[in-house]
């Protein structure tokens, strides 16, 4: 079974850009909550797009006006996306819609994938590049879990830029049983390390 969904947008001023999301997140009807996927750009860059997602029987509603000023940073045409799937099941999409209008295969290319990179994944992999450590075993696993637990939000500032916030560890991080989301926090780098020092409490 696919893994994840991408959508190639031919036409327009997306053009040459690619949504990529996981299925994992259409797997659950929720209405509201915030999410963030990751975009990748017709030159190899990537960022990340901001939505309030609604799902419910074969529809996913992905609305990325409710976050205009983080996607507008980002270049984002504002709208909604709605995904029509073949089933109730929401693992493969039939149809895509953009503020109501079915948009046609010449104008985006929906490709089901085995893997798909996460945020959490790209993110992970920044980070080690840039301060070149050694992650610890399942970090990747941990991040994902804590962006869908905290919206991809510092928990403390609100700062939802991805590359500026950390998966932390509660309890200090022992072995696998470590990761988990009950053990968890997503921090703003700078409050992480102000954490990790016992220089910052959170009352639960």
């Amino acid at each position: 079974m696919a893994k994840g969904i991408e959508i190639r947008w031919k036409a327009g001023t997306a053009k040459g850009y690619t949504d990529v999301f996981r299925i994992k997140e259409f797997e659950t009807a929720v209405s509201g909550v915030e999410r963030l996927h990751l975009v990748l750009g017709p030159h190899g860059g990537q960022h990340t797009a901001r939505y309030r997602l609604k799902v419910n029987g074969a529809v996913a509603w992905l609305d990325y006006k409710a976050f205009a000023p983080f996607n507008r940073r980002q270049g984002m045409e504002l709208g909604i996306m709605q995904l029509r799937f073949a089933t109730a099941s929401r693992t493969k999409v039939v149809q895509v819609y953009w503020d109501g209008r079915s948009v046609p295969d010449t104008e985006a290319a929906v490709k089901h994938c085995e893997s798909v990179p996460s945020i959490a994944d790209v993110v992970t992999s920044a980070q080690k590049a840039l301060a070149k450590q050694r992650l610890r075993p399942g970090q990747a696993v941990f991040r994902q879990h804590l962006d869908l637990t905290y919206g991809a939000r510092c928990c403390v500032s609100g700062c939802p830029v991805a590359w500026a916030v950390d998966g932390a560890h509660i309890k200090p991080y022992a072995d696998k049983a470590s990761n988990h989301v009950s053990n968890g926090l997503l921090l703003r780098s700078d409050l992480h390390v102000l954490f990790d020092a016992h220089q910052l409490a959170i009352d639960p």
